[in-house]
């Protein structure tokens, strides 16, 4: 038996109270011998015998009710050898060392010092009588040793390991390590989770407050390098995963950040392609800061262009000076022109100038015209686009294979017009649009129409006309234009003078849906006319839509890859073959560079990056993820603005085991039952 509070065993000296109170009031009797009593003698021998054998039995009650209370406050429990030794707190604890070995472990000294850190944390265990378990974190948790008694395999293991590529998720790893320790062998047992990491709050964003440790696990946090590092890092690119041939050059542009104290000037930052070095720049970085580098490369060759951009800066993370590209090159884009007005007369013909603009010499495409009546399913194999210019309605039969070429990364655009009756369009194209269309807005006088007064030139559509000299949107004037409704799930990409919205966009499932919401002929305005807009506008349209359909061509490190294709090989950029991750089947590249990928009978590239996260420097303190995860450990939840979270609190493994078992309210019934037996049986005792 133990004891929770064996200093109430002082206690049990109140069981001589009633002995003392029973000798002290005993009946002092003298003896006076009367000849004429000696008849009663026999009798009150019987009595007298009867009265001390109740009062004996009373004496036994009362010290018997004076040590229950004593023991009941003890607060007694029974222990297994494992509870006892775990409630000890020398002996039979079960710990998890989860160790971070993100990308952000690569700089400077940090996985040197995690594994000593690691490794001066187990030992305060005791080999063959606790047991440790060893895991890894970065994008999601490994486990490397299985709970064991075996501490010089757990240190073993500790020293082997090394930091990876990967970005962090410090939850994941915190979830499995307590998910491990839920057996019902360590339900009683001291529990342990320790985290050595470089804490990067980065790796902390998974966390939304809704999860706590299992009640009982204490967890341990144990930082490395909270120091901040020297570093120069490329943390955003702005670069196509696709485009077509063309001869106008395409712009490549990187952002660098200075994330050390020094400034650092005349930093080399050097674009090479397909392995030739093709342009270097020069910028100058101060503490903190942040300068954007462009370059420009004309993309003349259909196929995979892979390159790299690398900032020439020697500091404590070198990996995540390198950006590593893959741009895919289309010969050709096969669009299809369903044309709901071909006329004879140009200004009645919505479809013409579409077609003329992806027909001019030089082009990329590749254009089929046309009518809604003849439109079937069998006329989008082959297409990466298709445009919609004045079609009210669409064939019943059309509305699953069109979802489902959008969806598999096809594209459409749609310009509807003076043919186009808004419940018509709205029920035939539901769910291939971004929107839905209301009404038609019209200005009398065509000369006052409104113009377009808001683009947005961050989008690979309109980023073209960044430059200058390069087309005014404003010079059209739009004289009618639908307005739209339930467009809450689609993004504006243009708006009219006064707002309402001119183009709109949305994903669905791999590919893309735009809606320009006036016509795409001369009917309603004169943006048709706009050469310098209106051509590269469409240009521009057509290999956004089109480049969707083509496959992946850059990942993250431990991204899985979803690759189109069944039979796809993959060779990492040391040579090796790629293969999945022990119990995963979905293939992962695990370090940054460019992967050879044979899909199918194509010859592909895969450019794979460090996840930028690992680059920002904001840490977080151990203190502050013990206090967000802790829990109490009786399990007690509260929900606190619609999350459920533990009420902190603290109690032992030995109050658990002795709450669990309640001996000492067992006792304090038996205490009650005795004492009511007491009054009965005093209140039948005389004393006299």
């Amino acid at each position: 038996m133990n004891l929770l509070n064996p200093w109430y065993l002082t206690g049990l000296a109140a069981v001589a109270v009633p002995i003392l109170i029973h000798i002290l009031q005993r009946d002092r009797i003298r003896r006076i011998v009367f000849p004429a009593t000696r008849f009663l003698l026999g009798a009150s021998r019987n009595i007298t015998r009867t009265q001390a054998l109740r009062e004996l039995i009373l004496l036994i009650l009362r010290a018997t009710a004076m040590f229950l209370l004593a023991l009941a406050l003890t607060r007694p429990f029974f222990m297994k050898a494992d509870e006892a030794s775990a409630a000890g707190g020398t002996a039979g604890k079960v710990a998890v060392v989860v160790i971070d070995t993100s990308a952000s472990m690569r700089i400077g000294s940090r996985m040197q010092e995690a594994r000593q850190q690691a490794l001066d944390s187990i030992g305060k265990y005791h080999a063959h009588i606790d047991r440790v378990a060893l895991m890894t974190i970065d994008q999601e948790a490994r486990r490397v040793v299985d709970l064991t008694g075996n501490l010089d395999e757990v240190r073993a293991a500790i020293n082997t390991l090394e930091a990876g590529y990967g970005g962090t998720n410090l939850l994941a790893g915190l979830r499995e390590a307590d998910r491990l320790l839920q057996g019902d062998d360590y339900k009683h047992v001291g529990r342990e989770i320790v985290l050595v990491s470089d804490l990067q709050r980065s790796g902390w964003s998974q966390f939304h407050g809704d999860w706590r440790v299992m009640p009982g696990t204490d967890l341990r946090v144990k930082p490395v390098a909270l120091s901040a590092a020297d570093n120069v890092a490329i943390t955003q690119v702005a670069i196509p995963k696709s485009s077509v041939v063309s001869t106008r050059a395409e712009p490549l542009s990187l952002q660098v950040v200075n994330f050390g104290r020094q400034e650092r000037k005349n930093v080399k930052v050097t674009l090479t392609i397909d392995g030739a070095k093709i342009d270097e720049k020069f910028v100058n970085l101060g503490p903190g800061k942040t300068e954007v580098v462009r370059f420009t490369y004309k993309f003349e060759k259909p196929g995979d262009s892979a390159g790299t951009i690398v900032v020439d800066a020697k500091d404590d993370f070198p990996d995540d000076n390198s950006w590593f590209f893959n741009v895919r090159v289309l010969p050709r884009v096969q669009v299809l022109l369903v044309n709901g007005s071909p006329n004879a007369a140009a200004a009645k013909d919505d479809g013409r100038f579409v077609k003329e603009a992806l027909s001019v010499p030089g082009t990329p495409f590749q254009v089929r015209e046309i009518g809604p009546q003849a439109f079937t399913a069998k006329d989008l194999e082959g297409c990466q686009a298709v445009v919609f210019a004045n079609v009210g309605s669409l064939a019943e039969a059309l509305a699953g294979p069109m979802k489902t070429f959008i969806e598999n990364g096809g594209g459409i655009m749609v310009f509807p017009g003076d043919r186009v009756i808004a419940d018509d369009f709205n029920r035939s194209f539901t769910g291939l649009v971004p929107c839905r269309l209301k009404q038609v807005c019209a200005k009398d006088d065509k000369s006052e129409g409104w113009t377009i007064g808001e683009i947005e030139l961050q989008h690979p559509i309109f980023q073209h006309f960044t430059t200058p000299q390069s087309g005014d949107f404003a010079s059209a004037k739009f004289s009618k234009y639908f307005s739209i409704t339930d467009s809450q799930a689609a993004r504006v990409l243009a708006r009219y003078i006064d707002g309402p919205p001119a183009l709109l966009e949305q994903g669905i499932g791999k590919g893309y849906s735009l809606l320009f919401t006036s016509s795409a002929g001369m009917k309603w305005n004169d943006f048709c006319l706009q050469g310098g807009v209106f051509v590269p506008f469409i240009h521009e349209s057509m290999k956004y839509l089109a480049v969707h359909s083509e496959g992946i061509t850059a990942a993250a490190v431990g991204e899985a890859l979803a690759f189109g294709g069944a039979k796809v090989e993959v060779i990492r950029p040391d040579g090796e073959k790629l293969k999945p991750a022990p119990g995963s089947a979905a293939l992962s590249a695990p370090m940054p560079g460019i992967y050879a990928v044979k899909n199918g009978d194509k010859d592909e590239k895969l450019a794979v990056n460090i996840p930028r996260a690992e680059a920002e420097p904001a840490m977080m303190d151990g203190q502050e993820m013990i206090a967000a995860v802790a829990s109490d450990p009786d399990g007690q939840q509260k929900v606190i603005e619609g999350h459920k979270v533990w009420v902190a609190a603290s109690n032992s493994v030995r109050e658990r085991i002795e709450g669990g078992q309640k001996l000492g309210w067992y006792l304090l019934i038996a205490l009650v039952v005795l004492l009511f037996a007491e009054h009965v049986l005093a209140n039948n005792t005389s004393r006299r």
